[in-house]
């Protein structure tokens, strides 16, 4: 879907923002992609050829961007991956509210988190899981990273993300991306921060490679 969107931006002649929003920069957005009734074996197979792209930003003109790119490619059929994909309908969704410091989350697309203090060369970053003792501090790290780079470090505070305590569960998944299996959490936590705070990542996604396809939550009354 990556690729869908960078390619889009350059048939469009959007190449300032095409450079923009696929950089290594931090971005202000995330998305998720849902599959309905998909079966993952080794390629997707889909019983229905209708695909729902959820996009989200904390950013109004990134927002302006991609909501002309995709209503500008909207009923224009593209060639991807042995596949023509078309936009059929662009709709905004109403965020929710946020109702106070702790709210009740549930992860549309997986959440990785890396552990902030391992860089080993060799083996990579290590994913953690909610469970994992440096899991809070190493989610804080990422967020605090981001919020400087973004601009909005008087947004910088605590952030708790646990385990709900209501029957609500939660399960790591291993995803595979670009050749290799990462290490997320899907399901539904309970995330604490400040109202403000909350209400950022809301927009934005939590964790890494956002950018990418994950990290998008939703509020769950």
């Amino acid at each position: 879907m990556t690729t869908w969107m960078k390619n889009a931006f350059i048939s469009l002649g959007m190449t300032e923002a095409c450079t923009q929003y696929f950089s290594h920069c931090a971005q202000p957005y995330s998305f998720s992609v849902y599959l309905p009734k998909s079966r993952f074996e080794q390629v997707i197979l889909l019983e229905s050829p209708k695909i729902k792209l959820i996009f989200s930003t904390c950013d109004r003109q990134c927002y302006d961007d991609f909501c002309a790119m995709f209503t500008r490619m909207t009923g224009i059929s593209v060639e991807l991956a042995d596949n023509m994909w078309m936009i059929r309908k662009v709709a905004e969704v109403i965020e929710k509210d946020i109702p106070g410091n702790r709210v009740h989350i549930r992860m549309m697309s997986p959440l990785i988190v890396i552990r902030a203090d391992c860089q080993n060369p060799e083996t990579g970053p290590r994913l953690l899981g909610v469970r994992d003792a440096s899991f809070n501090a190493s989610i804080n790290s990422g967020i605090h990273t981001l919020l400087t780079a973004l601009g909005h470090d008087g947004l910088i505070g605590s952030v708790s993300v646990d385990p709900c305590q209501d029957g609500f569960t939660h399960k790591e998944v291993h995803v595979l991306h670009d050749g290799r299996y990462l290490r997320t959490t899907i399901g539904d936590l309970s995330l604490a921060a400040s109202p403000d705070l909350i209400r950022f990542l809301y927009r934005s996604g939590m964790g890494e490679m956002r950018e990418k396809g994950f990290g998008l939550f939703e509020i769950i009354e």
